[in-house]
């Protein structure tokens, strides 16, 4: 039998070496020091555990506490919402435990690929999903346009094509950060906010952790939103589209923790979604943005489009497909996919890649038939897959209606 607590930490101050004996004051510094065994209670047995007392394991277990959901957070005044609120009630449901999002209710025997690949490939049951997807045809036309937008240019390859441009005396700010990028018009720049002297652009509002702090939804200004996988690069997607920086980008996975709002001159917002899949958060935060973000996706009257961005190197995964199903089922908007970081694909695994996911999305309610193509290192197919964004756009901002009016006039007049 183990013996109590209190004879455990006399059996632990016995075992220590004489020199610490001297009086009360230096046994009890020593015990600080020293390894002290506390009873644990397991399935019905005492078990002893030994927990060091230092100033660096106090340390690590506070730190390891407040990453669970312990310690003292800070005050709510932040960005985080118009009411600065970081953290809203928690709604429960009939049995008095939280709702949980809609996507985990979601029936997934019917979006397995297998299938799908067995009717594309012919042979294809005795083969493995790999050699599936190698003998699927290669599209001309999608082979085409990826020829004619350098959407696998790698980015040192880019770096070559942008040290043309600085030694003709044609480099701009654009093709400096993006060698690849596309032409832009007129309207566009004007939008985005390199027409020369103007202040519009795109800048950041603020992030919605809760539906309390969401914006007004009266839809007068169009919204747009981009989910996908967590480190997929939603967030460099959106800072090439709007040639901005507003949108924070980060290689550690679960950066984006919260619905964050960018304004684009008034006229359109850009959504900025919390990652699904794995993420550097607890498990609690995970579910509350996973079920803002349904709640978010079924029920805003200004959103218009939703943007899913996947890695072109990976294809659709199970959390894409069932964001895409969800997307299908209780969404009320169209939906379209983004193939992202190109750069890193072979031409024809590519093409192959793109008409998988056509092929899958022909039959999904509400998808779009396009599927983007795009490289935030190159820039290869940002101009193309910005212009399908930015026309979702108001025509004015709110209360410019009559400017506009007015200026269409004048140039009539004077056209006359």
């Amino acid at each position: 039998a183990l013996p109590p607590c209190g004879e455990a930490r006399a059996l632990a101050s016995s075992a220590l070496p004489t020199q610490f004996g001297a009086g009360a004051a230096t046994r009890r510094a020593a015990l600080d020091r020293a390894v002290v065994f506390r009873p644990s209670v397991s399935h019905g047995a005492v078990q002893t555990r030994a927990v060091s007392n230092s100033k660096k394991a106090k340390k690590a277990r506070a730190k390891a506490s407040k990453s669970h959901g312990g310690g003292t957070g800070g005050s709510g005044r932040s960005r985080y919402g118009p009411d600065g609120a970081r953290r809203g009630p928690v709604e429960t449901g009939a049995s008095g435990a939280p709702p949980k999002p809609v996507r985990e209710d979601l029936d997934m025997a019917e979006l397995r690929i297998d299938s799908l690949l067995n009717e594309l490939v012919d042979g294809g049951e005795q083969m493995s999903n790999r050699a599936k997807f190698r003998a699927l045809p290669v599209d001309n036309a999608i082979m085409r346009k990826i020829t004619e937008q350098n959407l696998c240019t790698t980015a040192s390859q880019a770096g070559r094509e942008s040290r043309k441009f600085r030694n003709k005396g044609e480099e701009t700010k654009i093709t400096k950060r993006y060698a690849l990028y596309g032409a832009l018009t007129t309207e566009t720049k004007a939008l985005l906010g390199h027409a020369g002297g103007t202040k519009t652009g795109t800048k950041f509002m603020y992030a919605a952790t809760n539906e309390a702090s969401l914006p007004e939804d009266d839809g007068s200004i169009p919204e747009v939103a981009f989910a996908g996988r967590s480190n997929v690069g939603k967030s460099s997607l959106i800072n090439a589209v709007t040639l901005s920086s507003a949108a924070r980008s980060s290689d550690v996975p679960g950066k984006t923790q919260s619905l964050n709002f960018y304004d684009v001159s008034r006229r359109l917002r850009v959504v900025d979604m919390p990652g699904y899949g794995f993420a550097f958060a607890n498990d609690d935060v995970v579910t509350d943005w996973n079920r803002l973000m349904d709640r978010y996706l079924t029920g805003r009257k200004s959103l218009k489009r939703v943007y899913v961005v996947v890695d072109a190197r990976h294809g659709l995964k199970k959390p894409d497909r069932e964001m895409l199903a969800f997307l299908s089922k209780y969404g009320g908007v169209s939906y379209a996919v983004v193939l992202n970081k190109t750069d890193l694909v072979k031409p024809a695994d590519l093409a192959r890649r793109a008409f998988l996911i056509k092929e899958e999305l022909r039959a999904a309610k509400r998808a779009r038939a396009e599927v983007w193509m795009a490289s935030t290192s190159t820039g290869a197919g940002i101009a193309e897959f910005g212009a399908e964004l930015l026309s979702l756009a108001a025509e004015c901002a709110p209360g410019e209606g009559g400017k506009v009016d007015r200026a269409a006039a004048s140039a009539a007049a004077a056209a006359a």
